[in-house]
């Protein structure tokens, strides 16, 4: 028995490669299940806020059509039966059947395009739970439903909007009502490319497999050709993948091989300009099948608010911060620990509220024990002066006593307020986090217990 166990480690020894691609099939089983639970959750709910996102756009875009109409039949009731009673009827019709609607031109995506991709080529796996699979694949080729269905109904408001200005504003009665269209049009694409920036940000499980995936030669083979964008071009099987376009000529070149080419000569001429005009053909059906994108070469008359589209959780903003309150011989021997939430009401401002906790630290250096010296309860407000300056203020109650137990901090006698102001200068040291230092006066500091400092310095980080 011995000798086997010994014959067995040898092998194991001069075989690497076995062990650790055992290894790995290991590991593979487990991020890919777990990669498809979490696709197919993210999938379902993207998947639900937009055909929600779809049904009140088009409910308050029939109900603003119907305003419109009777508002302009007051003046002009032939125009308004000419324009409007097709829209409400051609927009109701769509809205009857967005629940249900399965066939519909595919539009490319190319987050989705990847994850479909990838899906797949994980359902081919051996370590695949094929159950799991089905159920992502399902969800997957639903929200691909429901961008496509999203993109159907982006155009079909975006028509209508358009129809109904060239037909107003040569009247020059409507502008407030044409104003109002244009900013439920804008707005409601701004929600769709929101929604499109938050299926585009992957968790770290989901970065890691897919860049595992990338690394595979045979996944990228697998992409080359069953991707939607291998289709739409006809890409060969040995096509390169990470190519980019540094081979494609510049307008530049291309005139120049078009004046070697054909000279002057008027047929030359007539001849190219024919087969331009073909090709632009086949390249707007191609567009066509893309995501409009929010229509960017459509510039709005009015200045956008880019936190209109924002939901109440996505303008929170949590932070925290800490100050010291020297003893002597520079000693800190209290430090407020303070965690704090705001909210971003403008693209300037944020207003918030925080919760202080006095940790003691002790009398000296030779004296360092740590005890409960007391809570605060904070308001604030930050608002930009120039790039990372920002004015903040607010008010504060402080209880700087002691506690042992947390019913102490029932009795609300002994509070101390404070009115403070000052500058905060914040700098992003990540994408989703700012690290803050904060100057502040306070005007009450002579009302509180002797030795209150009436400058205060606050270190601290912003999420989000």
């Amino acid at each position: 028995m011995k000798q086997f166990h010994f014959i067995w480690l040898l092998c194991m020894a001069f075989t690497p490669g076995a062990y650790a691609q055992h290894s790995h099939d290991s590991l593979a089983r487990h991020q890919t299940n777990s990669y498809l639970k979490a696709t197919a959750k993210k999938a379902a709910l993207g998947s639900k806020k937009l055909m929600r996102e779809n049904t009140k756009a088009l409910d308050a875009y029939i109900l603003k059509l119907e305003r419109m109409q009777k508002k302009v039949a007051l003046f002009d009731k032939q125009t308004a039966n000419q324009v409007f009673p097709a829209l409400i009827a051609k927009a109701t019709a769509w809205r009857g059947q967005l629940q249900n609607v399965a066939q519909v031109p595919t539009t490319y995506f190319g987050y989705l395009d990847t994850l479909q991709g990838a899906v797949k080529y994980i359902g081919q796996l051996a370590t695949a739970d094929q159950n799991l699979y089905q159920q992502s694949k399902q969800t997957v080729a639903a929200l691909q439903n429901s961008l496509s269905v999203t993109e159907q109904t982006s155009n079909l408001i975006s028509q209508g909007k358009q129809e109904i200005m060239a037909v107003l504003t040569p009247l020059g009665k409507f502008s407030a009502e044409l104003g109002g269209l244009e900013k439920e049009v804008f707005y409601y694409r701004q929600q769709i490319e929101d929604y499109k920036a938050i299926l585009t940000d992957p968790k770290r499980r989901e970065e890691k497999l897919l860049a595992l995936l990338k690394a595979r030669p045979e996944f990228q083979n697998f992409m080359a050709r069953n991707s939607l964008f291998a289709s739409l071009f006809n890409l060969p099987e040995n096509y390169n993948t990470s190519r980019s376009l540094e081979d494609l000529q510049t307008r530049a070149q291309v005139e120049s091989t078009l004046q070697r080419r054909i000279g002057t000569d008027a047929a030359g001429r007539q001849l190219a300009s024919e087969q331009l005009d073909a090709g632009r053909s086949q390249f707007d059906n191609f567009k066509s099948k893309y995501a409009s994108n929010g229509n960017v070469d459509e510039m709005p008359s009015f200045k956008p608010n880019p936190l209109k589209t924002k939901r109440f959780w996505n303008r929170l903003e949590p932070g925290g911060n800490i100050q010291f309150q020297r003893a002597n011989y520079y000693f800190p021997a209290v430090a407020d620990i303070v965690a704090q939430v705001a909210y971003k009401f403008h693209k300037n401002g944020t207003a918030g509220i925080g919760l202080a906790y006095k940790l003691g630290i002790g009398n000296g250096w030779d004296h360092i024990a740590f005890s409960h010296q007391g809570l605060g309860l904070r308001s604030f407000l930050d608002w930009r002066l120039r790039r990372s300056i920002y004015i903040n203020g607010g008010l504060e109650a402080n209880k700087p006593t002691g506690f042992h137990r947390i019913r102490e901090l029932k009795n609300w006698n002994g509070y101390q307020m404070s009115a403070l102001i000052g500058l905060c200068h914040k700098v992003k040291v990540a994408a989703k986090r700012s690290a803050t230092t904060t100057v502040l006066y306070d005007f009450l500091a002579a009302r509180q217990i002797p030795g209150s400092q009436p400058f205060k310095i606050r270190f601290g980080y912003t999420f989000k």
